[in-house]
């Protein structure tokens, strides 16, 4: 987005697909939130900075890309967080993420 080079938000959306898939052989954990994949996500787990920075991360690549399955995703998670944390630190990224989902609905 800031550098209008298309090929960062291919790595950006590259990374995002990746998650939970583990083609590295890393192992795969709730604590990164790469338990499963991104489409597959409808619930807050793990490390807060962590979850905030990958669901900013998804968010943008869904605004980007006008993927609604993505900003669908968000919404379960981000429905899920509200509901059942208080989490100051991932409360600000979630707002990004919401107000993002609301943008496309």
């Amino acid at each position: 987005k800031v550098t209008g080079d298309e090929k960062y938000l291919k790595m950006a959306k590259y990374f995002v697909e990746e998650t939970g898939r583990g083609t590295d052989g890393h192992r795969l954990s709730e604590y990164s939130q790469d338990h499963k994949p991104i489409l597959q996500q409808d619930e807050i787990v793990g490390h807060a900075v962590r979850a905030g920075y990958l669901y900013s991360g998804v968010a943008d690549v869904a605004s980007l890309t006008q993927d609604t399955a993505y900003f669908n995703a968000l919404s379960r998670i981000w429905e899920n967080m509200a509901r059942s944390s208080s989490s100051p630190v991932v409360s600000a990224h979630v707002r990004k993420v919401k107000d993002l989902v609301l943008t496309m609905n």
